[in-house]
Parts: C-alpha cells; structure tokens; sequence
C-alpha cells in the first residue's frame, strides 16, 4: 500500500461510529460526514466505510461477472424491501431516523441520487464529463438540505412509488453494461476501482447505509 497507515481507514471508522445518526440534528450532516469519511478509506485502502462483511470483501474483488453484480443490486434491494414492509405509516413518517429525517425522508434521498445513475453510468463508461447535480449548489450537504425541503411533504404513496420505478431504471441502466466495461477502470480515470464498485456503491452501499440508520433508530425506539 505503499506505506500509507492500516490505521488510518480503522480511525476514521471508529470516529464515525461513535455517533448515532439521531445525535446530529440534521439528517444530511450526518450522511455529509459519513461521505467524506467514507472518502477518505476508500482513498487509503480501496474499501468502502460503512459496508457490511460481505460488501467489504466484494469490494476487495478486482473483477466481477455481470450476473454475480446483478445478483448483489437485487438482493440489497430485496433487503431493503423487507425492511420498509415491516413498518406501517406512522414510523415511516416520523422525524428522528437521522435528525429530522424521517424513513421516508432517507428513501426520497436515495431515489433522487438513484435517478442519476443511468447517466453516471454512461459517465463512467465513455469517459464523458460526470453528471451534476443540482448545478446552483457548491456542497453536497447544500444538494442533500435542498432534496429534503423539495421532498418532505409528498405523500408517502408517492415517495415510495417514485423509489421503486427509480430502482427498475438504475437496475435496468447496469444489466445495459458488458461485464467487459463493467470491470474496467472508470475512462476519466487510467487507474482505480473499475466500474462495477461504483455501481455497487451507489445502489448497494447507499441502500444498506441508510438501511441501518432506520434499524438503529427502531430499536432506539424499542428501547426508549
């Protein structure tokens, strides 16, 4: 690793976790901090921050066939699914999960980043300048503060209807790629993580990011 410190991906963890999503009283300073953090490892060791075991190892695979990525995408998906169908209105609507976020406030999040990737994928494979977001905001907490007020009083139906076609375009735009271009290096970039890790990090890591903020705060909940 050309003797840059194991320890520092570990420090970075470490601080991060110390903290609940609840103790920040806005819910996309949190998910600002965990970004940069997350950043920041992937910058020193190749691997993503807040990922699960299997994630972590999958992120150390240099290459990946197309249906094994597929499968990843799908499962996390189905796993954040099941999550959503165990709560009724009121604890989707409820502010808390991350400040003054509620889960339906994490789920318009992730739709409205979720709805770039077809074209960031293409971004990625031709070489194109990247997509932007949002082009009158400097900051990501500044686009994240923006969705939030755009999204936080459309009726839950509609929230959830929107994540779930958002989810069929950005799966649909990743089975589009040959498992070729998904396993080569982003064209802006001679070296680094291939395509698929983005990919992957985008939909997988974003869904199970947010995922175990709503865990943590159901079973803060619990035991409140």
């Amino acid at each position: 690793m050309g003797g840059r410190s194991s320890s520092l991906p570990a420090t970075a963890t470490h601080l991060l976790l110390e903290f609940s999503p609840s103790s920040f009283q806005d819910g996309h300073l949190f998910i600002s901090i965990r970004t940069k953090l997350n950043r920041f490892c992937q910058y020193h060791e190749g691997e993503g921050l807040l990922r699960g075991t299997r994630e972590r190892d999958l992120m150390m695979v240099e290459t990946i066939e197309k249906a094994t990525l597929l499968e990843k995408v799908q499962s996390a998906y189905e796993q954040l699914n099941t999550l959503l169908a165990t709560l009724g209105e009121e604890q989707k609507t409820t502010p808390g999960v991350n400040g003054s976020w509620s889960v339906k406030d994490n789920l318009a999040h992730i739709t409205a980043w979720q709805d770039l990737l077809p074209a960031r994928i293409q971004s990625w494979i031709t070489g194109h300048s990247p997509v932007e977001f949002l082009l009158e905001f400097k900051t990501e907490d500044e686009v994240n503060e923006s969705l939030y007020q755009q999204n936080k009083d459309r009726p839950l139906a509609q929230v959830e209807a929107a994540f779930q076609s958002s989810y069929r375009r950005a799966k649909a735009s990743a089975e589009e790629v040959r498992e070729e271009a998904l396993n080569a290096p982003v064209k802006s970039k001679s070296e680094g993580p291939p395509v698929w890790r983005y990919i992957e990090g985008e939909i997988c890591g974003h869904y199970e990011e947010h995922g175990n903020m709503i865990r943590r705060w159901l079973g803060g909940r619990r035991d409140g």
